[in-house]
């Protein structure tokens, strides 16, 4: 979901999120025959979505009030500040209810909100999906290197990659993972016999992003 300039710039109900997103209901189709392409057609998009959110500066004013409030209990680490923020500023709500509460669908869409329109709200909400956008657009602000990790973890569907996190890329090269919306502390990762199949990307450079949302 993408800001209007006429519109966003006061904090976003719920209702009136809905109603813009159903006036401007931007759409990306990914592909439809290869699942593990279509997974990669949405990690691009995320990190475009990271690079767009960049231009507004409530991204900025967020991180000031996440080191503000946090940098205490995180020992001034900078990735696990953006952990613990979006941990606790984010209630986490499945992308198909926002869909059905929003849109009034009930269908395989993914939902994406970009980290800018996501700090305008007044009651942050989303999956694994909007806590990584909101983290990584935190630690790009910062200049942290991070990639996105997706997971197949659903054992219904163990050819699917069903999750997602962002993990910062520290500065002697190791990985500090930063699941957010399901981990238990910075660095904490689903249990190996839990996990169907991993794949790590590193960031992904865009030139140009579309305003609009897409779910």
């Amino acid at each position: 979901m993408g800001p209007s300039p006429e519109i966003w710039t006061s904090r976003l109900s719920d209702d009136q999120a809905a109603a813009y997103l159903r006036q401007n209901p931007g759409f990306l189709q990914a592909d439809l025959q290869d699942s593990d392409k279509a997974t990669a057609q949405t990690v691009k998009y995320m990190a475009e979505l990271v690079k767009h959110s960049l231009g507004d500066p409530v991204v900025g004013r967020a991180w000031q009030d996440a080191w503000h409030r946090l940098h205490a209990i995180a020992f001034d680490d900078e990735p696990q500040v953006a952990w613990w923020y979006a941990k606790y500023l984010l209630k986490f709500v499945h992308h198909q209810e926002l869909l059905r509460d929003w849109l009034f669908k009930l269908d395989e869409l993914q939902l994406l909100i970009s980290p800018e329109a996501l700090l305008k709200l007044q009651s942050p909400k989303g999956d694994c999906a909007i806590y990584t956008t909101l983290i990584q657009a935190l630690l790009s602000y910062r200049g942290i290197p991070w990639e996105t990790v997706t997971v197949a973890v659903s054992p219904m569907a163990p050819d699917l990659y069903t999750h997602v996190y962002p993990q910062a890329i520290l500065a002697d090269g190791s990985r500090l993972p930063l699941d957010a919306s399901h981990g238990k502390y910075p660095g904490w990762e689903a249990p190996p016999e839990r996990v169907f199949k991993k794949k790590c990307g590193t960031r992904t450079e865009t030139k140009s992003l579309p305003s609009e949302v897409i779910h």
